[in-house]
């Protein structure tokens, strides 16, 4: 399996699942479950997915999302989410809720 990263909010729990890197950019997928599945019935899950992580590269250098996608049920929420690929061996994301920081970590981008 690869590399995974799971963070516990106050009403729903994230999990982030392996990065990957693909035709210029860097694919982020996550699986939302609890009262997160309202991320599939926005269009614009990437603004609600920014609302609880923030991306940074390797040299503190920060980034946005491009481009997201989400599906779900009334049990969980898939969310896919790319940002432009600057070849950066990893990528920073910080967690965080109600401006606090819950969780931060370094996820590996793989070659």
């Amino acid at each position: 399996m690869g590399d995974q990263r799971r963070v516990q909010f106050a009403d729903f729990r994230l999990t982030r699942l392996p990065v990957g890197r693909a035709e210029g950019h860097v694919w982020l997928s996550f699986v939302a479950t609890g009262d997160a599945v309202w991320f599939d019935r926005d269009p614009h899950a990437r603004w609600l997915l920014a609302r609880y992580v923030t991306l940074a590269w390797s040299d503190g250098e920060p980034t946005r999302i491009d481009s997201s996608t989400s599906s779900g049920n009334d049990v969980e929420s898939c969310i896919s989410a790319t940002v432009r690929d600057l070849g950066h061996p990893a990528l920073h994301l910080t967690y965080h809720q109600n401006g606090l920081e819950i969780d931060h970590e370094v996820a590996i981008v793989p070659i």
